[in-house]
């Protein structure tokens, strides 16, 4: 299912992004990383729509970007 979006005011929106999405974004992983990540700090915590999870897409996607540089920081530290 694709993500949802909400529009807010004029022209601006903010898109919502499911389990499956999340999933997508992060590199086709498993449900259980996507919640290792969530208890990890690493990624924000989701919210509820009925019975469903969903995260905002653009604090997902700067976590994954924040997930990114700290993984390039330690293989660069490793090299060293």
């Amino acid at each position: 299912m694709p993500a949802v979006r909400r529009f807010m005011g004029k022209g601006a929106h903010v898109r919502y992004i499911d389990m499956s999405e999340a999933c997508r974004k992060r590199g086709n992983c498993s449900r259980n990383t996507i919640y290792l990540e969530v208890a990890n700090g690493a990624l924000p915590a989701p919210f509820k729509i009925g019975q469903r999870n969903f995260w905002l897409e653009h604090e997902f996607d700067a976590a994954l970007v924040s997930l990114a540089e700290r993984a390039k920081g330690q293989t660069t530290n490793q090299a060293a």
